[in-house]
């Protein structure tokens, strides 16, 4: 297949896709000296003069070179024979692992240590706080849509062409049309309510919308993977709580360290395990930032805690994977894993709905001898509501 970009030069794909999604499919440049590109195609349905112009857009105004090796941004726009464009040229980044993957508690196939996951913490911090430099607002900020290279610790972020794009020359905005739900700040959810990302009234996504986002992320990787709007009342039973999933959840405001609120989760470390630093922070990005958008903490204050939290890193004597505070007398992740454990053999031995506590019914300790059954007319078995 044979495409030309901006300036004629000529790409030629090889013919099979090595990926293929909803708006395109993904090629090896067949042509290229450099290894580093890869071509995206789109579908003919998506394709759009407003998609056109905003690629061409991204590819004329890139954020700074220092991270260009770390996102999929356009570096040149594909046309056909005959003129109408097709798609774009980006560069190639290894990815061995999509954020979301290493989210998972317990881990099964990817374990990394604690450590690795404030590393990987302060590489998305850096390559979110370039792109907003340029100005630009990444909008859907799904953990689909971030790699890791697990042999370097690199992050890469795919999917740029969904960024919520400012066109300042030209006072034109794209926008962002989609987000993942879990990840969506709330005066989002409000400013959206009977709508959709498409449609709302502006502003939708900003940088503060971003913020509140990688807050999450960071909350994640800090703390088994748990999201931080996993919060029940104080009061309640985790068997009995529901925090509400993705968006509910945080339009409720379940978020799990607020006053009066505890973590669902029993592997959620306790918010104590962690710096004044990092804990100010948290609360900026979730209860003080609730009403103030703008004091979010942002990548750079992330980045910067995140730092010094990994200086005053220790490794667990118990479990190798496990760093933690040194301030700490215990290891919070040994604590954590010890409180999953013990609700998991709880389970196993009562079920889910009969543990001690549970209102759930329970068994006799014995069964009660049934005496043969006397006919009457009454006898049949019926249904609620059935006729007679």
């Amino acid at each position: 297949m044979e495409y030309f970009g901006q300036t004629q030069k000529r790409y030629i794909l090889e013919q099979k896709a090595f990926k293929q999604g909803g708006e395109g499919s993904v090629y090896n440049v067949a042509n290229s000296q450099n290894d580093n590109i890869i071509a995206k195609i789109y579908h003919p349905k998506v394709l759009t003069a407003e998609l056109a112009a905003k690629i061409k857009y991204m590819a004329s105004n890139p954020p700074s070179a220092s991270i260009l090796d770390q996102i999929a941004w356009p570096k040149d726009c594909l046309y056909d024979n005959a003129g109408h464009f097709v798609g774009f040229i980006m560069p190639k980044l290894k990815i061995d692992a999509e954020l979301g993957e290493l989210y998972k508690y317990p881990a099964r196939n990817i374990k990394l240590n604690n450590d690795q996951k404030v590393v990987l913490a302060i590489n998305i911090c850096r390559v979110i706080a370039e792109v907003h430099k340029a100005g630009y607002v990444f909008g859907d900020f799904n953990p689909c849509n971030i790699g890791v290279n697990l042999s370097k610790g690199n992050v890469a972020f795919l999917d740029t062409d969904s960024y919520h794009i400012y066109d300042k020359a030209n006072n034109k905005l794209y926008r962002c049309v989609v987000c993942a739900t879990g990840y969506v700040a709330p005066e989002l959810i409000k400013q959206c309510k009977g709508t959709d990302f498409k449609s709302a009234p502006l502003p939708t996504f900003t940088q503060e919308t971003d913020r509140f986002a990688l807050a999450i992320h960071i909350f994640k990787l800090l703390f088994n993977g748990m999201t931080p709007y996993n919060g029940i009342p104080e009061g309640e039973r985790a068997s009995q709580a529901s925090p509400g999933l993705g968006n509910v959840a945080i339009e409720r405001d379940s978020y799990c360290f607020k006053p009066g609120n505890k973590p669902q989760s029993m592997a959620t470390p306790p918010m104590e395990a962690f710096p004044d630093e990092l804990q100010e922070l948290f609360t900026r990005a979730f209860i003080v930032g609730r009403y103030d958008a703008k004091l979010r903490p942002t990548a750079e204050e992330w980045d910067r805690a995140l730092t010094n939290y990994r200086s005053q890193l220790v490794q667990c004597g118990n479990d190798p994977l496990h760093y933690f505070y040194n301030k700490l007398a215990s290891c919070p992740y040994c604590e954590a894993d010890q409180r999953y454990n013990t609700v998991l053999s709880l389970m196993s031995v009562y079920g889910s709905r009969s543990a001690p506590g549970s209102t759930g019914q329970i068994p006799f300790s014995s069964p009660v001898a049934v005496p043969p059954s006397t006919p009457t007319h009454n006898s049949t078995p019926t249904s609620i509501g059935s006729s007679h």
